[in-house]
């Protein structure tokens, strides 16, 4: 290492230069970096979600859709609307009631013309719906009375022969009213591109902008609503976490410039992670979310404990150079420690077969491996050109008097740890009680959100939007009509609409092949019945409901003849997935930060103590939700408690390492209270550091995913804090002879 840190020293300026260049490149990087919003692409290539989508897109093909509501217009007014939408960028079409009975508007219109009526296919639409009762009837005050009451007559006195059923031009309002009810229009609308391209979110956009009360729910416009939220929150809540960053540095560093030297170093860092981000293709809207402040809040220590060994050195009278040389060489050790416990914990999180902790993983890992790197190449340089300006701005600091904290510490070794043990065991039962939550809605549609009031709307006048779509083959047509029926008699199932359905009722050839063409492929390959729950997107009874289509179809054609849809179906996916994933990723973590911490002690019972204090304050931290009855975000639990066992690991390894060098010339009560000492500024100030920035990330977002991750994250650290600063330092004097027994090479004093 010695040989680095002179190479480090000789070539500090050409370093920084290499450096800039690298963050100019990377920051003009970051705008190229793609965000995946899509959950489903990180499931499994084998689950039924991904699998069944990858079939239904080459039957269907994977435009893009959206629901779009108009509140509060009459049928011409939305014709208006209709063609507007029609028109703009990235629309490829829309289907609404003209659409869906266009052919046989189309057909009445023309006959009716050979008994002396003239009138236009819209206009034909309209009567029919008037006829059907989704529209009001047309008082005998209206201009247009005499020609409705005429296009009836025709109708009732000719219908046989032109082919027409009037009983089944009357039920069409069944169809129609799934399209305008209480003077409010619902558009489907189809885009150029898939749900998350540029054109489907352009067309959003131009969508909200019209002169009307719009309401939009439906994938592509959850996508949109996401974009817009990470894309204006990621940045602000970098800023708002290095302001908060900035704040604690102030207070407890010894110089003002100091601050400014630890956020040039470690934000160079977060700038070549995010724009090296470029290389993976894409990354996920979680990833993209928190990893620039993850990086900043537990990285930030590195650069702090390499400027302390620096002064330290300093005052032993050592040149600037010699000190730098020296803090290098004595912080290799502890900080590749540290960092490597950090990077273990997101290494297990890669393991998730639901690969957006994959994802997540390999960002947060790189991020902690080139702030490692420019801790060690890019700080040095700014010491060495900065310390005059370091010292110059210098100011007094608040310094900790702990020889109180220290004796009660001692005093209450056998009593405070029983009082944990009853607080963490419920703690611990508590934290494995927790709800969970996995759907797409529940991730980024906040209550208070545009997409959330959006959908509330709609399914206010048109009934529940929890579709789940049933894919068949070909092979399974002949059943299509039985399977349909039996699912509609489900008591949770609202509505069950297939191709074979509609055949049944009579009414086939009175709508469009547009809209019938949503319920069979072109190429005859495949059938879609789509089916209308009543219930929430996921929950206990949404889930009985799914559980209970499934058994049903398994009866009818075996667990290889469907596939089921949409997001209850997807949001179970998951949680199937996920909970197989949760014990193997916290045996790993556990198993690897432990490794770490068996061979820098040489110890075989230190980290047992150590994982144990940082599980115990995992498992506190997780017992919030269950005991406020709040469910998580499926990525709460799994990802956050594997990060935080990562970083705040390093606490303890930091109290424990100046516990045991203590102890070799001191009493285990001396050895204590110096460890304290030594360690409660360092502890505290990264601490405060990851809980804040944790809070900031929560604080800001509006996405309930990022929202619960952040808070997590912060209070994660502040349980940390406690249960290292409390608990720890006892079970070290309580096990003190243990721990020497089972350490090699243990130099205590007796």
């Amino acid at each position: 290492m010695s040989h680095i840190a002179n190479f480090i020293v000789k070539y500090k300026k050409i370093i920084l230069i290499v450096f800039a260049v690298l963050f100019a490149a990377s920051f003009f990087g970051i705008g190229f970096v793609k965000v995946n919003y899509n959950s489903a692409e990180y499931l499994p290539e084998d689950s039924d979600t991904k699998e069944g989508l990858s079939l239904m897109y080459d039957a269907f093909g994977d435009n893009g859709n959206a629901s779009v509501m108009a509140e509060n217009i009459d049928y011409d007014t939305a014709l208006t609307i209709k063609e507007k939408i029609v028109g703009m960028y990235g629309v490829k079409k829309v289907l609404w009631l003209d659409d869906v009975f266009e052919e046989i508007s189309t057909q009445i219109s023309s006959a009716l013309g050979q008994f002396g009526c003239t009138i236009t296919k819209d206009t034909c639409t309209k009567y029919l719906l008037t006829y059907s009762g989704v529209l009001p009837d047309i008082s005998s005050d209206d201009p247009s009375y005499g020609h409705y009451s005429g296009f009836l007559s025709i109708l009732n006195q000719n219908g046989a022969s032109l082919g027409l059923d009037m009983n089944v031009l009357s039920s069409i309002g069944s169809y129609a009213k799934t399209f305008y009810n209480d003077n409010s229009a619902l558009f489907q609308v189809t885009f150029a591109g898939t749900d998350y391209s540029d054109e489907a979110l352009k067309a959003i956009d131009e969508i909200r902008t019209l002169d009307y009360d719009v309401y939009m729910t439906g994938n592509a416009a959850i996508v949109n609503n996401s974009v817009k939220t990470v894309s204006t929150q990621t940045n602000l809540a970098i800023i708002v976490a290095a302001v908060i960053v900035v704040i604690i540095l102030f207070a407890m560093s010894g110089s003002y410039f100091e601050p400014v030297v630890f956020l040039v170093t470690i934000g160079v860092a977060v700038v070549l992670n995010m724009g090296t981000n470029i290389f993976l293709g894409d990354i996920s809207y979680l990833t993209q979310s928190v990893a620039g402040v993850l990086q900043l809040a537990l990285t930030m220590d590195y650069s702090i404990f390499l400027l302390h060994k620096f002064r330290q050195e300093k005052e032993k009278g050592k040149t600037d150079d010699e000190a730098i040389k020296a803090a290098l060489v004595q912080s290799f050790s502890p900080i590749s420690a540290s960092s490597l416990t950090t990077v273990c914990s997101f290494i297990a999180i890669m393991f998730m077969s639901y690969t957006i902790g994959l994802d997540l993983g390999i960002v947060l890992a790189k991020g902690v491996a080139i702030s490692y790197i420019t801790v060690f190449t890019v700080l040095p340089g700014l010491i060495l050109l900065s310390y005059k300006l370091i010292e110059k701005s210098a100011h007094k600091t608040f310094s900790l008097s702990l020889n109180r904290y220290s004796n009660f510490i001692i005093k209450t070794r056998k009593v405070l740890p029983i009082l944990f043990l009853a607080l963490i065991i419920p703690c611990f039962i508590f934290q494995s009680l927790n709800s969970f939550t996995y759907s797409n809605e529940a991730s980024v549609g906040s209550e208070g959100s545009d997409i959330f009031v959006d959908k509330e709307k709609i399914t206010n006048t048109f009934g529940s939007q929890n579709q789940v779509v049933i894919l068949l083959d070909k092979t399974h047509f002949d059943r299509e009509l039985i399977i349909s029926k039996l699912l509609s008699e489900i008591n949770s199932v609202e509505s069950a609409v297939s191709y074979t359905m509609i055949e049944e009722t009579g009414i086939m050839p009175l709508l469009s092949a547009d809209f019938v063409g949503q319920f069979r492929s072109q190429d005859g390959s495949c059938s879609r019945i789509l089916l209308t729950l009543d219930l929430p997107e996921e929950g206990e009874e949404t889930t009985a409901a799914i559980v209970k289509i499934k058994d049903a179809l398994n009866e009818q054609l075996g667990e290889d003849g469907f596939h089921i849809l949409g997001e209850a179906a997807s949001a179970l996916d998951i949680k199937n997935i996920v909970e197989k994933d949760s014990g193997l990723i916290r045996i790993i973590s556990i198993s690897l930060v432990a490794l770490i911490i068996m061979f820098s002690f040489r110890s075989i019972l230190i980290p047992i103590l150590l994982v144990f204090v940082i599980e115990a304050a995992i498992w506190v931290n997780m017992s919030f939700p269950y005991i406020l009855g709040e469910p998580l975000v499926f990525v709460g639990y799994l990802i956050v408690s594997s990060i935080l066992l990562g970083s705040t690991i390093d606490y303890a390894i930091l109290l424990t390492s100046n516990y045991t060098t203590c102890r070799r010339t001191m009493s285990k009560f001396d050895a204590i209270r110096k460890a304290i000492t030594l360690s409660a500024k360092a502890i505290l100030m990264s601490s405060m550091i990851i809980t804040f920035a944790g809070f900031s990330i929560s604080f800001i977002s509006t996405m309930p995913a990022i929202n619960v991750f952040g808070s997590a994250i912060g209070r994660g650290g502040a349980c940390a804090l406690v249960t290292v600063m409390l608990l720890l330092p006892q079970l070290l004097i309580l096990f003190d002879k243990p721990i020497q027994k089972l350490t090699i090479k243990s130099k205590f004093k007796n």
